[in-house]
């Protein structure tokens, strides 16, 4: 069998284009999001990764979700309010993923740059708890869904199968809760957001037959949360009524 230069040329870049990375198909390379996640365990400063953290406790867990941007110092933040009441917190890494790129743009205060990561944000819970659910230093009687931002918004959207309990925080549930009706959940967001684009603030129009969910407007304006004395008693106290201690 004989061919010519141009169709071998051809069936070259055919072959070359077909051998792209390997984890490039969604869903195929999640896994890193949960191995280069941040475990803060209670009463701790700083970090580990689940493969380093001993089989103590079982301590209650939040699962925590950051936003657009990745890890902040407003996460942090509440990482260390968490863990200072006797919490463990797990923030996974969006970004781990090969091919992840930003859903915003924080100059503009703009979303809608990435829509496939709301559904990366879905498989990375699902993912996060299959992972908790084996994990020895985590009560899987006692895990707590919460997230900032992009991560506010993944947790409106999930079912939280498996928690306990919800904390939205910087997101106004544009999407609607997807929640059982009976799910306890927590919203905490400022009175004027500059994320919100003009558009509402409040997810009390979801509520209607949720008897299990309350909502925390702060006063004046702001996106990050974790600085208000207010949010982080509010918080608190919402966790230790839904926690088994």
């Amino acid at each position: 069998m004989h061919f010519s230069i141009t169709t071998i040329s051809v069936i070259a870049t055919a072959l070359v284009v077909g051998c792209g990375p390997v984890n490039t198909a969604p869903g195929s390379d999640v896994a890193p999001t949960w191995e280069q996640a941040r475990v803060y365990l209670p009463q701790n400063s700083s970090y580990l990764r689940p493969a380093a953290v001993l089989a103590q406790g079982p301590h209650p867990t939040v699962l925590y979700l950051h936003g657009c941007t990745g890890i902040t110092a407003g996460d942090q933040h509440w990482a260390a309010t968490l863990a200072g009441a006797g919490y463990a917190v797990v923030m996974t890494d969006s970004f781990a993923r090969s091919y992840r790129r930003r859903n915003c743009d924080p100059v503009r205060n703009s979303i809608g740059l990435f829509p496939e990561a709301q559904r990366m944000r879905q498989e990375e819970i699902s993912h996060a708890l299959e992972m908790l659910q084996s994990s020895p230093w985590a009560d899987r009687n006692n895990l707590f869904l919460m997230g900032h931002s992009e991560g506010g918004a993944a947790v409106s959207r999930s079912r939280g199968d498996g928690f306990k309990a919800m904390i939205i925080s910087g997101d106004a549930c544009r999407s609607g809760l997807r929640a059982p009706f009976e799910m306890p959940i927590l919203v905490i967001n400022f009175q004027s957001d500059p994320w919100s684009s003009g558009l509402r603030v409040s997810c009390r129009n979801d509520f209607p037959g949720r008897g299990n969910a309350s909502e925390l407007l702060l006063e004046g304006g702001g996106h990050d949360t974790s600085d208000s004395s207010e949010a982080q008693k509010t918080v608190l106290k919402f966790l230790s009524a839904q926690t088994n201690r």
